[in-house]
């Protein structure tokens, strides 16, 4: 039986608040000395009880190693998980958007070193985020790439401030040389905004020729913006572990 998660109180100096983490262990885990690669998520407390069951389906079918599991919870969502200020009409409802840097900050200098202070972890992370949390994985991607081994971005709001994350991913792309890193994103069936910003990400990564870098974009038709997520974490997961069996 799967134990619940474990919950960790991280007084976080850099985000000036206590931040509450939930880390799901491999069933193995208390009686092996193994060590585990990392799969740290956002929105943790909406994700962490499929993704964990995903993970323990795929590595009993021998598709991928266990790994623990950190899910982060929210405080303020949205400062956290966007890059930049709110453009548009209706930027007033969102006055402390832009705070991705911070966040990512804290993920580096405080959780990641407690994570790997706590827990018997291998050197291999992996960063998963849904919505405005798939903006803040691509973010991470073009301003922290090693920090991270792999990426999963679901449905990433990369409409966000008129699209500057994309803009940004641009640049990134076509100046890199060489990148060893996995990128998985997807989307729903979500016309509007969203869905033009996906599909210049995808025609971007398909144009995209930087040394070791792996990426895969898929739209799933038949789900929406909520149901996307359980799929494409498998989907995603395989694809960090592709050629691994």
């Amino acid at each position: 039986q799967e134990a619940a998660p474990a919950k960790l109180v991280i007084k976080s100096a850099v985000l000036g608040e206590d931040r509450v983490i939930l880390v799901r262990t491999p069933a193995g885990y208390a009686t092996s000395n193994r060590a585990y690669p990392v799969l740290y998520m956002t929105d943790g407390d909406a994700h962490i009880r499929h993704t964990s069951s995903t993970i323990e389906f795929l590595a009993q079918n021998g598709r991928m190693s266990e790994v623990i599991v950190v899910g982060i919870t929210n405080t303020d969502r949205t400062r956290d998980l966007t890059p930049t200020k709110a453009v548009g009409p209706n930027a007033a409802q969102f006055p402390t958007a832009g705070g991705s840097d911070n966040f990512l900050k804290f993920i580096e200098t405080e959780l990641i070193p407690q994570i790997e202070k706590t827990y018997r972890v291998q050197p291999y992370r992996i960063l998963a985020g849904h919505s405005l949390g798939g903006l803040f994985v691509v973010h991470s991607l073009i301003t922290r790439p090693e920090l991270f081994n792999s990426y999963i971005a679901v449905s990433p709001s990369l409409q966000w401030s008129d699209e500057a994350t994309l803009k940004r991913a641009a640049e990134f792309f076509k100046t890199r040389k060489e990148l060893n890193a996995t990128l998985f994103t997807s989307l729903g069936n979500e016309p509007g905004d969203i869905g033009k910003a996906f599909v210049a990400f995808k025609e971007l990564l398909a144009k995209t020729q930087i040394k070791g870098f792996d990426s895969q974009a898929e739209q799933m038709m038949d789900e929406d913006h909520g149901s996307v997520v359980l799929r494409s974490h498998y989907a995603g997961l395989r694809k960090v572990y592709d050629g691994w069996q």
